[in-house]
């Protein structure tokens, strides 16, 4: 790479870094629920324990590390290791591109990685998606490259992280062997090694499909109770779709996916693509893994459209005018949506009044209290509170769950509080949280523990707790 390259791609690296990092290090804490529930398992690793949970070890593994080597509190390690993660994809976009479209245009594609509303808004968040995305498009590339035994490496990494995404990568290796590779010794050693890694995974796909209602057995068969099915395999609404799936970015994907075929170029990617946009609408793959990955792999394509377009531009007479529009026009659009992304995590934002409440459970309850909140909660409560919430939105191994959370549902709502009473002394429940996601979920309860049996022992409108008296 030349020197102008590499400062443009470190430009684009930086810039992405930082509007990921901008909306947890201006609230203080973790935007969202699954990363308290992340770091809450990485301090249960840092204490020798080792709990069951829904998630490979790879991400809580990586915090642990982190936080024991560089002493850095648990929570700024989950923020800042998601988000650099997350930003590394600006540069595994731009080699991959690189690698089948030129330089030009992998900085093109990098340029949208950074600047991609969906990025940033899932980069905002600590996910296990963003450890995932990065090692995924490293894998890509490797194998692009016809690297074979890093691609096994970084394949075997990826296992740690997310067997799915494994098994999408043994499916691209296969795909991408067969229709682009032009070197017979890699394509039979990574194809063998794909099809072996795609039967192991199957096999344990579905072993676990008969274990106690595993992950893997509701992820294919949607037995997931309402409340979780609705945020993990949700609608998006036509304002979302646009949002984070910018029609300037579509626009130049379309030319470049032309462009692509009419050449003959990176064919399995293409059907990788329209796989992904195909099962989208069918909620068969979580919403916000659908953005990510459809916004990824997009941007390699629109790199390579907008490369076109600019080249074709570079001839007319008003050459650098047009150019220079067409990126001003290009970094507006995403400074605008990438606004109005953002105002998709709010409700995941931690304001002080609720991380107060949740903290209060660490140092003002015993440690073996099963806490009851709504579902949305359960992380906050074993994540901040370091208490067993009543489900666990992520400790799917139950077989239970569905009741579990119908129990909730019950004991928030019913008037009948000899029923009320069973249920809290069936699942040995001591405290119950009043919350605006109670409110929201189950309108004004509080006058259902307002009973002998109860005593209020925080309040912080509109945040309140309650001790069950047994």
């Amino acid at each position: 790479m030349t020197k102008k390259i590499t400062v443009i791609l470190l430009s684009l690296f930086i810039a992405g870094l930082s509007l990921r990092l901008y909306q947890p290090l201006s609230t203080g804490h973790i935007v969202g629920v699954d990363g308290y529930y992340h770091i809450h398992i990485a301090d249960l690793y840092k204490q020798g324990i080792m709990p069951l949970s829904s998630y490979p070890p790879g991400i809580h593994i990586t915090l642990f590390l982190f936080n024991f080597l560089t002493g850095i509190g648990m929570e700024f390690s989950a923020i800042l290791l998601s988000s650099f993660f997350s930003a590394i994809a600006v540069i595994a976009a731009f080699l991959l591109t690189k690698t089948e479209f030129g330089g030009k245009a992998g900085l093109y594609a990098a340029m949208f990685v950074s600047l991609s509303s969906a990025m940033i808004v899932y980069g905002s968040r600590v996910k296990n998606l963003n450890f995932v995305l990065p090692i995924l498009l490293f894998g890509l590339l490797l194998n692009a490259k016809n690297k074979t035994i890093p691609f096994i490496a970084t394949f075997s990494i990826l296992i740690l992280f997310s067997p799915f995404d494994a098994c999408l990568l043994a499916i691209f290796s296969m795909l991408y062997n067969f229709l682009d590779s032009k070197t017979c010794r890699h394509k039979l050693m990574t194809t063998k090694f794909s099809l072996y890694v795609i039967l192991l995974i199957s096999a344990v796909f579905i072993a676990s499909f008969y274990v106690n209602g595993s992950i893997i057995s509701l992820y294919f068969t949607k037995a997931i109770p309402e409340g979780m099915n609705e945020i993990l395999f949700y609608t998006p609404s036509a304002s979302e779709l646009l949002t984070f799936l910018s029609p300037i970015m579509l626009a130049f994907g379309i030319i470049g996916i032309f462009y692509s075929v009419k050449k003959r170029k990176f064919i399995s990617l293409i059907i990788l693509l329209s796989i992904l946009l195909i099962i989208f609408p069918l909620r068969i793959i979580e919403t916000d893994r659908c953005y990510v990955y459809i916004t990824a792999f997009l941007s390699i394509f629109s790199g390579y459209g907008l490369f076109k377009f600019m080249d074709f531009v570079g001839k007319t007479r008003f050459s650098i005018i047009t150019q220079a529009t067409t990126i001003i026009i290009i970094l507006m659009s995403s400074g605008f949506l990438i606004s109005e992304g953002l105002k998709y995590n709010n409700w995941g934002i931690m304001n002080e009044k609720r991380y107060d409440m949740f903290s209060w459970l660490r140092y003002n309850t015993p440690q073996n209290s099963v806490v009851l909140g709504t579902i949305t909660e359960s992380n906050w409560i074993s994540g901040i509170g370091s208490r067993k919430p009543m489900a666990d939105s992520n400790l799917i191994a139950e077989p239970s769950l569905t009741q579990h959370f119908n129990d909730i549902y019950t004991i928030y709502t019913t008037e009948n509080q000899s029923l009320r009473k069973e249920l809290l002394n069936r699942y040995d429940i001591s405290y119950i949280i009043i919350s605006d996601k109670t409110y929201w979920r189950f309108g004004d309860v509080r006058n259902n523990f307002n009973a002998m049996d109860f005593e209020l022992v925080y309040r912080n409108e509109p945040y309140e707790i309650f001790r069950y008296k047994r």
